[in-house]
């Protein structure tokens, strides 16, 4: 808490949390971010997200994703166990992740042009997006988690852009822990049609 000398009223509260992250100190001109922008013709990339055309994966070997799991009822907890628990239980059995049950948990949905997926952080290492003509390839192997006990649990929107593929019907299928699944989910990109 921080007080006013003269007066002794609080000036400012200050609260801290055990799962603070991180953060960046934000400066905005906020007079400029008020004024309207013309939309750009071109695509919009985001950064480390960008899509490369590859060949075809061996989809006859993709597996189907493992059936939901039936999640039992827990009783309420009035604190899990503190981040230096988890840290030691997984480095004691680093294998404790079950990878099964985090694929089947795994959610696709869209959202204006982006295919988002939602799974378990660094669960998946390649989204391939493998059409009739095209097949485009999303490489997370490079990206590394220095605290997985951390985040073991965390879930997070993979965010894949579509608006530069070509037109063609795309399936998605997914790599995980070395094998190939296909999610039986499909989506269409059609450039010949105008709004």
């Amino acid at each position: 808490m921080e007080f006013d000398r003269q007066t002794g009223n609080p000036v400012n509260q200050y609260l801290t949390y055990n799962s603070f992250y991180r953060a960046w100190p934000l400066f905005a001109d906020c007079h400029k971010l008020s004024l309207p922008i013309e939309p750009k013709k071109e695509a919009i990339h985001v950064a480390g997200n960008n899509l490369k055309e590859c060949p075809p994966p061996d989809i006859k070997s993709a597996q189907c994703l493992p059936n939901k799991f039936r999640k039992e009822k827990q009783k309420a907890v009035r604190r899990g166990p503190d981040k230096f628990e988890r840290i030691r239980a997984y480095h004691a059995n680093p294998t404790n992740i079950n990878i099964q049950q985090d694929l089947s948990e795994l959610e696709l949905l869209f959202y204006d042009e982006f295919l988002l997926l939602a799974c378990r952080d660094h669960l998946l290492e390649h989204v391939y997006l493998s059409g009739t003509k095209h097949c485009f390839d999303r490489d997370y192997t490079n990206t590394e988690q220095k605290s997985p006990a951390l985040f073991e649990s965390a879930n997070y929107f993979l965010s894949i852009p579509t608006r530069d593929l070509p037109s063609d019907t795309y399936a998605i299928y997914v790599q995980c822990d070395g094998k190939l699944y296909t999610t039986k989910k499909y989506f269409s990109v059609d450039k010949t049609q105008k709004c």
